[in-house]
């Protein structure tokens, strides 16, 4: 079982009487000299406190972390359990049993002190556990082959091909699910090779047409489908769902109507944030969204009309959601209202909406966990109406909680960035991160100087006199997009010390010079008005003229006129001629209104 398990010094005795003995000699099949002493965990066990708090630790599929909250149980037999177990055994274990042992092992959480007691006992299982994997025969077994070794922390090359090849001879028998837990188990431990990997794909291909399509809609698979990155798994995903991967001819908007609204919207869920590319889907399933627009739940609205929003730009959508919301806004919790606001945000959407969720965020503040403060705070930093009088609410609410370092140097950015002048915040969050200035990334520090340097907000800080001495430290590890958004910054603000403005500079100048990726053309367009802001002197502008080049094909009509009429600022300097020969040859394939000449569309 998962979960806090305490074990008490005495118990670990019985544990210690085995020392000298070996586990396995008296076993047949197995030689005795393989057999190894217990002597090592008795000796880690013995150094162990009076009593020992074991680390809450999971293994559970697909990201779902499960705890007991049962506590003060001793439970100082579990260890011992699984030895006598093991020992129990008269004869060479076979893969049920050998892999039941290691069940339990996985779901034992234990300290590091008694990880390391108990890695000899680990690996007399593990010897064991080899000479029965080729016999491994359904994907749950593999599943536990699989935790145990990573469990065990073993990188042996030669163990993984093993384990490898024992998924490829299951895949076909295994369950859809329990596909998905050995694939997101591999992906997030990094021992996902490409031959698993594209084996898994291609198994989950082949059930697609087979399918019930509700399963499809709530199976995962379609994430693990584009973390690949396979193209004839998403053809054949759509496919499916549309009905026409069936040899009965269907109508694609009869089948989507099969779907429930749950399923409907997990999938539109699953669709944005994975960048899924099933457009099609989405056109024919428009009719399905109004028709059952009264019997979307606010939480499932909210996720379908994100993904419309960010597709589709779908105003009508917006506007009839809306009036459903309205109709049932007294009923609304304030989970509703973060998948709402996160799809309104998107919109330009009506006072009266934003009235309503401000209402029901405020009159239930106290039920708002600490995990949700940055995120509600974040959506009405983007509201199309001033809403201060809920940032003032939440100040309390910010004091009295115990938040992370990333949470507070958010807050101070989103508090800053709306205007908020009240001392009173930025007094707490500059004496709570004024101290903790060493322990922060380069992304802490960016939201931390962007917040405080709202210039309306009086005093001096000394967050920020400690942040310009730390992030000289640091440049070196911060990120491109980081380092341009703190240039700009400076550069609309006019503030920040000139040492640490080279030093930005000088950063963006290492990373354009060194990187041979291609660069986004919204990240050029972001360098360009950084180094225009705070004035760069030409050469600053020599790494980043070869991505402009490189990148002048992805470029519209507007930003190309936009970085021509940067450069054109040097045109006397010989490093910006092929730069702004390329552009201007790029530009004259247009007419003066942004269209493509007549003989070139």
């Amino acid at each position: 079982m998962f979960g806090r398990i305490f074990v008490s010094k005495s118990s670990t005795a019985k544990l210690a009487m085995s020392t000298g003995k070996t586990l396995l000699a008296s076993r047949s099949g197995i030689p005795s000299h393989q057999a190894r002493s217990f002597h090592s965990l008795q000796m880690a066990r013995s150094k162990l406190p009076g009593v020992c708090l074991y680390s809450s630790r999971s293994m559970a599929p697909l990201g779902a972390r499960l705890c007991s909250t049962t506590t003060g149980v001793s439970n100082s037999s579990g260890i011992d359990q699984i030895v006598s177990k093991f020992q129990s055994f008269n004869q060479l274990p076979d893969v049920m049993e050998i892999t039941q042992i290691m069940e339990r092992i996985v779901n034992t959480t234990l300290t590091v002190e008694e990880h390391n007691g108990f890695q000899p006992f680990m690996e007399e299982v593990a010897d064991v556990a080899l000479r029965n994997i080729d016999d491994a025969s359904n994907g749950s077994q593999v599943l536990t082959y699989m935790r145990f070794f990573l469990e065990k922390g073993d990188s042996s090359p030669s163990v993984w091909r093993r384990v490898d090849q024992a998924l490829l001879t299951v895949l076909e028998n295994a369950s859809t699910e329990t596909i998905l837990e050995i694939y997101e188990l591999l992906k997030n431990n990094k021992r996902l090779t490409q031959e698993s990997g594209m084996a898994i794909a291609n198994e989950l291909k082949n059930r697609i047409s087979s399918t019930d399509l509700s399963k499809i809609a709530t199976s995962t698979s379609i994430i693990c489908a584009f973390s690949l990155q396979d193209h004839e798994f998403t053809t054949a995903l759509e496919e499916g769902l549309l009905g026409l991967s069936s040899t009965d001819s269907t109508i694609p908007t009869e089948n989507i109507k099969k779907m429930s609204t749950e399923d409907f919207s997990l999938l539109c869920r699953m669709i944005s944030h994975y960048n899924l590319t099933l457009d099609e889907f989405l056109l024919n399933s428009r009719s399905y969204v109004t028709e059952k627009m009264n019997r979307f739940t606010p939480q499932e609205l909210g996720d379908v009309l994100f993904t419309y929003l960010v597709r589709s730009q779908d105003s009508e959508l917006a506007i009839a959601a809306e009036k459903r919301i309205l109709e049932v806004r007294k009923t609304l919790t304030i989970d509703d209202c973060i998948s709402l606001m996160n799809a309104y945000m998107l919109y330009e959407s009506s006072e009266d909406l934003w009235n309503v969720f401000d209402v029901v965020i405020g009159t239930n503040i106290k039920k708002i966990d600490e995990s949700q403060i940055v995120p509600v705070l974040q959506m009405f930093s983007k509201a199309p109406h001033n809403r201060m009088k809920l940032f003032l609410v939440f100040v309390h609410k910010i004091r009295n909680s115990r938040l992370e370092l990333t949470q507070l140097a958010s807050l101070a950015r989103i508090y800053g960035e709306v205007g908020y002048t009240d001392a009173d915040i930025y007094s707490y969050l500059d004496s709570t991160l004024s101290n903790r200035v060493l322990q922060m990334g380069d992304e802490e520090i960016t939201n931390t100087l962007i917040g405080f340097m709202n210039p309306d907000i009086k005093g001096k800080f000394k967050v920020i006199e400690n942040i310009e001495d730390r992030i000289h430290q640091i440049m070196s590890k911060v990120s491109l997009h980081n380092v341009t958004v703190l240039l700009l910054k400076y550069g609309q603000l006019r503030h920040g010390s000139k040492i640490l403005i080279k030093s930005c500079l000088k950063r963006v100048e290492d990373i354009y010079s060194t990187t041979n990726e291609s660069v986004s053309p919204m990240q050029l367009m972001m360098t360009l008005y950084g180094y225009s802001l705070v004035g760069a002197e030409a050469k600053s502008y020599y790494p980043v003229l070869k991505h402009i080049i490189a990148a002048k094909d992805e470029l519209d009509y507007g930003r190309l006129t936009e970085i021509f009429s940067i450069l054109m600022k040097f045109q006397d300097d010989e490093e910006f001629l092929t730069a702004l020969v390329e552009i201007r040859h790029k530009l004259e394939k247009y007419n003066t209104d942004g269209t493509l000449k007549a003989d070139l569309e």
